[in-house]
C-alpha cells in the first residue's frame, strides 16, 4: 500500500500570501523612510543671512523668545516632560511638549520658528523614544533623559516617576524648513519639517535604520516560513517512506 500524502496545498498558499503582504508593507515603510532620508540629504544648505526659496537646511543656535522652565525648574528653549507609572503596566498620567515661540540665531541674524508648536502636531523622537505619527519632527537624538521623583510643579499627576528631556538655550541645531517673511515655516507636503539636535544626519540615520529594520523583519519571517515548510515536508516524507516499507497484511 502506498500513501501519496504531501504538504496540504493550502499551507504554501497561506504562507506565500502572508509573505507577500508582509513584504509589501515592509517595502512601503522602507520606501517612505528612504525617500525622506534622500530628501534630507539632497536639501540645499542655506544661511539666515542668505535664505533660499523652498525647502532648505538652516543651522544655528536654538532659543525661546520667552523664559520658561520644566516642572523641575530646568530652563530650556524647548522641553518635554512626563509623569506616569513605569514597570510592566506602563501608564501615562501627564505629559507635555513645550516647543512654541522658538527662535533660530546665527551670526547676528535670527528667525522665528513656530512650525514645531505641539498644537500643530509634532512627532518627538529620541534614543529610546519612537513617535512617527506627524510630518513635523523634533529629533533629540541622544539627548539625555532625566528620571526622578515627581516635582510639586507637575500638579496633580499620579504615578511613580517623572521624566524630562530638554533642549538648552543656545543648543546647536539644524532645521529643514521653508523661509518666508522672516520666519521658518513648514514646507508643503506630508514631510513638513525637521528640527534635529545637533545635525540632520542624526535623523537621516534613524530613518535609514527604520527602513532596514522593516526589511530585515520580512527576511527573518521568510526564512522562518521556509524552515517550517521544510521541516513539515521532511516529516511527511519520513511518514510516507515508513508506510511504503511496512508489509501489507493479507487474509
Amino acid at each position: 500500500m502506498q500513501v501519496t500524502e504531501g504538504i496540504p496545498w493550502r499551507a504554501p498558499l497561506i504562507v506565500g500570501g502572508t509573505l507577500v503582504l508582509a513584504s509589501a508593507l515592509a517595502v512601503l515603510v522602507a520606501w517612505s523612510n528612504v525617500s525622506h532620508a534622500r530628501t534630507l540629504s539632497a536639501a540645499p544648505r542655506a544661511t539666515l543671512a542668505a535664505p533660499v526659496p523652498g525647502p532648505a537646511v538652516y543651522r544655528g543656535g536654538l532659543f525661546s523668545s520667552v523664559a520658561r522652565a520644566t516642572p523641575r525648574g530646568t530652563r530650556g528653549a524647548a522641553f518635554w516632560w512626563w509623569v506616569g507609572k513605569t514597570g510592566k503596566n506602563r501608564r501615562t498620567s501627564c505629559t507635555q511638549l513645550v516647543s512654541d515661540k522658538l527662535v533660530l540665531r546665527d551670526a547676528g541674524n535670527e528667525v522665528k520658528v513656530e512650525m514645531f508648536d505641539d498644537r500643530l502636531g509634532v512627532s518627538l523622537l529620541a534614543d529610546g523614544r519612537s513617535e512617527w505619527s506627524e510630518g513635523r519632527i523634533i529629533e533629540l537624538g541622544s539627548a539625555p533623559v532625566f528620571s526622578g521623583d515627581i516635582p510639586v510643579a507637575a500638579g496633580n499627576c499620579s504615578g511613580n516617576e517623572y521624566q524630562e528631556r530638554v533642549i538648552a538655550e543656545g543648543t546647536s541645531v539644524e532645521i529643514l524648513g521653508c523661509y518666508g517673511d522672516g520666519e521658518l515655516r513648514a514646507c508643503p507636503g506630508a514631510f513638513a519639517g525637521v528640527l534635529s539636535v545637533p545635525t540632520l544626519s542624526v535623523h537621516t540615520w534613524r530613518r535609514a535604520q527604520r527602513a532596514h529594520i522593516a526589511l530585515r523583519a520580512v527576511a527573518v519571517l521568510g526564512a522562518l516560513a521556509l524552515v517550517v515548510l521544510g521541516l513539515r515536508a521532511r516529516r511527511l516524507r519520513a511518514r510516507r517512506h515508513a508506510t511504503e516499507l511496512r508489509p501489507e497484511h493479507r487474509t
